[in-house]
């Protein structure tokens, strides 16, 4: 592994790819609330204000920098919620419900398809 700690300050983000791969990979993290990345940090990562971006930022990055437990706690959070809400499992069942849910009531109606709807 390459890196302890992950900084994203975005300003404007969806939910960001690069978070999920380095809360997969066990980094402790930094994020901006901007899109759903403070949602999908929330309680596994610090979490920082989109503006302004100091001093938050400055007071995480010296928080992580000078204690090796609390990036190692973060780290395993992060790992945690990255498996558990992100991973191939959970997408998996998401979908499958999404699936389900679309042909429940078909095998008494058949030859009738009814639109699913999303979650």
């Amino acid at each position: 592994r390459g890196c302890d700690v992950f900084v994203l300050p975005s300003t404007a983000e969806g939910l960001a790819l690069s978070l999920l791969e380095a809360m997969a990979a066990g980094c402790a993290v930094v994020a901006t609330d901007a899109g759903e990345d403070g949602r999908a940090l929330d309680g596994a990562g610090v979490v920082i204000p989109v503006h302004p971006l100091r001093p938050a930022l400055d007071e995480a990055l010296r928080s992580l920098v000078a204690d090796a437990a609390l990036r190692a706690r973060l780290g395993g959070a992060a790992r945690r919620r990255a498996v558990e809400r992100y991973g191939m499992a959970a997408h998996s069942r998401r979908v499958l419900a999404v699936y389900t849910s679309a042909t429940e009531g078909a095998a008494e109606a058949p030859g009738r398809v009814r639109p699913a709807a999303l979650p």
